[in-house]
């Protein structure tokens, strides 16, 4: 357990097994409604900006409201938020792998997972996999719901990103454990399932009313799924306060008896 004394004494890390007087907290709700509540937010500007989601923004760039809040535009506000949730959600995994260190548990799985998702913020603030395109291309997209040929090498990235993901998935316990694997079939699902069909719709009937919609059910899906992933690491401690201190252990992982030894 990592105990941090907040009165004003030297911090001490150390490892315990009872903490009377402690009130327990969950942090990880908190940070769902507060993301979640951004991503609602940001998707409800979308959808009220004359035309949207109805029109893509590319058809109307006269409007530069219309293109900042555009859930399929690139580098205007809705990146940015996307670029925020995955780089807090790198921050935190990360944050979580130096106390699983401290505590002399594999810290690895949470160093990996905290690069994943470096990544993917990267992805998203560059917008990398649409330079795939060509490769797509090559390897047979470009049409139906490959028409966003990037999917095709996509997936198999999208195969190393949740085999990673899944390799932590083995380490947690209940709950961080399904936060971690539902937001990966949220962030995974929308990124590519989500993606051909709404690419198909495109391919069949052009920029229409459902392929608007399924553009902006994409985007929310995959932005909820990153918020889950920063969740993730968050219920993975428990924190407990008092007057004066703040206690933070990691839970029992799997397989787990008893508190660690000293």
């Amino acid at each position: 357990m990592a105990l941090i004394d907040l009165s004003g004494r030297p911090t001490i890390i150390r490892r315990v097994t009872t903490s009377s007087g402690l009130r327990r907290r969950t942090p990880e709700r908190g940070l769902v409604v507060g993301l979640g509540a951004a991503v609602l937010l940001m998707a409800a500007a979308h959808a009220v900006v004359p035309n949207q989601p109805w029109a893509p923004a590319w058809a109307e760039h006269d409007n530069e409201v219309r293109r900042f809040f555009e859930v399929a535009g690139e580098q205007n506000g809705w990146t940015w938020l996307n670029v925020v949730i995955l780089a807090t959600a790198a921050l935190l995994h990360a944050g979580v792998g130096w106390l699983s260190a401290l505590d002399g548990r594999r810290w690895w799985p949470w160093g990996l997972t905290a690069l994943l998702l470096a990544g993917l913020s990267l992805d998203d603030l560059t917008a990398l996999h649409e330079r795939l395109h060509d490769v797509g291309v090559a390897l047979g997209g470009g049409s139906g719901p490959l028409r966003a040929a990037w999917v095709v090498p996509g997936a198999a990235v999208a195969v190393g990103v949740a085999t990673g993901f899944l390799l932590l998935a083995r380490e947690l316990p209940r709950r961080p454990r399904t936060l971690l694997l539902a937001g990966l079939a949220l962030l995974l699902g929308s990124a590519l399932g989500m993606e051909a069909l709404s690419q198909s719709v495109l391919d069949s009937t052009g920029p229409s009313s459902a392929y608007g919609v399924l553009v902006l059910l994409e985007e929310v899906a995959e932005a909820a799924g990153a918020v889950l992933l920063a969740a993730s690491p968050v219920a993975a401690v428990a924190v407990s306060t008092a007057p004066g201190r703040l206690d933070v252990r990691l839970e029992k992982s799997p397989g787990e008896s008893g508190s660690p030894a000293a």
